[in-house]
């Protein structure tokens, strides 16, 4: 296939991307705002504990700092996919539940413009939602108790568009244009019990929908401290952004008289519907990175994050409240013989391996303390020959993460997850032409 048909295809995959929108894991902290919001990269990044700021990788799209971009192979063209499965084991003070889910979590694309100037775009998840949780209540004023059904769904997708520069042999500046898209659906179901022949039920849903643009900016400085030996201090700043969320509010009464005595629900005449607007205010996040390689064989990094929610809500649960996020992670990467080595040499020593962990305080308050969760990750990328026999950067890459997240404690719960992600990364070569003798 040529290759201009090639990058058709791959742009038609890109936007075709409601398989997003699959389900996620039922866990009771999505509840709460937008949910859990997915800052983890691709497959590369989680393997290194989310790590990204001071990263660039030369045959890998990092877009969580744009200014990594500057840093692919001149005439390269690379294009990655990922699929991910979820376990998650949710504890309370007396019962245990489990949970699972998969989907197809990002596609993204980098290539050269000059030498100086790369790009790069892609379709990934911001947030996810879903969780079905059941509240009862003892009412003095009726002498019964009332029960309240929560159940939501769907999250928030960004389709990136980003540029990143050369500033000289140091420094490199780039820039992502986001657009927000997607849906929130939540749904609350209060019941009163039967009394004297009569139950009712009133269910409110509410969507929030997305279709907004903000804007990620990243600066890497990275210079050759000593032959072999380079360092990077990286940066990227999320500027506070109100995104525009179209509201939709539909109440609806029913009620079960005994007409028939059975379980069917009548509705009756009250029926309400309301669209309005809710804009969300997307804080400032800053992450600061440093990283220290040697001869592309060994890479160490570290960073912090942070992003104050405080007061920032669209959704907010009666149990938990938002607060100021703040994570730390660190990864390693060893690559025992690069790609450029073209000896002859095992096929394990051509693979890439790592590993990372992270420790994180959500942005979930409850009690004036922030729900915490901290894991590890590891991960392997396997080396794929193209048609000549050789290695080009194109890899087979398994990705795994263990974290914790939340207690028992206090009436919360406890959630231990297990996610392994699947990707491709297909590298090659555009722009060349070929010599004969």
């Amino acid at each position: 296939m040529p290759r201009i048909y090639k990058a058709v295809l791959c742009l038609l995959i890109i936007v075709s991307t409601e398989a997003f929108t699959q389900n996620y894991i039922n866990s009771p902290y999505t509840l709460n705002n937008i949910g859990d919001i997915l800052d983890e990269g691709l497959v590369y990044n989680r393997s290194l504990g989310g790590s990204s700021a001071a990263l660039r990788p030369h045959n890998v799209v990092n877009y969580l700092n744009p200014a990594s971009y500057t840093n692919q192979d001149t005439n390269s063209f690379i294009f990655q996919a990922g699929f991910t499965g979820r376990s998650s084991d949710i504890y309370t003070a007396n019962e245990k539940f489990r949970t699972y889910n998969s989907n197809i979590e990002y596609l993204a694309m980098g290539f050269p413009v000059t030498k100086w100037w790369n790009m790069s775009v892609g379709a990934v998840p911001f947030s996810r939602v879903h969780f079905n949780v059941r509240e009862k209540l003892d009412s003095t004023v009726v002498g019964e108790h009332f029960s309240f059904d929560y159940a939501g769904s769907g999250g928030f997708n960004e389709f990136y568009f980003g540029n990143a520069i050369r500033l000289g042999n140091l420094l490199s500046v780039g820039a992502n244009v986001s657009y927000l898209f997607g849906a929130l659906n939540y749904t609350t179901n209060s019941y009163l019990p039967g009394i004297n022949y009569y139950s009712a039920r009133v269910e409110q849903k509410t969507d929030y929908i997305a279709s907004d643009f903000y804007l990620k900016l990243g600066a890497q400085f990275h210079p050759l401290i000593k032959e072999k030996h380079r360092i990077v201090l990286g940066a990227a700043y999320d500027l506070e952004t109100n995104i525009g969320l179209e509201k939709k509010i539909q109440t609806r009464h029913f009620n079960d008289a005994g007409l028939d005595n059975s379980s069917n629900w009548y509705i009756d005449t009250l029926l309400q519907s309301n669209d309005t607007l809710a804009p969300l205010v997307m804080p400032q996040k800053i992450s600061l990175g440093l990283s220290y390689s040697y001869n592309k064989i060994l890479t160490i990094t570290g960073e912090y994050i942070r992003q104050d929610w405080t007061g920032k809500t669209i959704n907010n649960s009666s149990y938990l409240s938002q607060g100021v996020y703040e994570s730390l992670r660190f990864g390693i990467e060893y690559v025992p013989v690069p790609t450029e080595n073209k000896t002859r040499i095992p096929y394990y020593k051509r693979m890439h391996y790592r590993a990372g962990f992270f420790n994180t305080n959500t942005y979930l308050v409850y009690n004036d303390m922030n729900i915490k969760n901290f894991g590890a990750s590891s991960g392997i990328s396997f080396p794929i020959k193209y048609s000549r026999k050789a290695y080009t950067g194109t890899t087979f890459d398994i990705g795994y993460q263990y974290s914790i997240r939340g207690t028992t404690n206090n009436g919360l719960v406890k959630e231990n997850t297990h996610i392994v992600t699947f990707g491709l990364t297909l590298h090659d070569f555009w722009f060349l032409k070929p010599k004969y003798d």
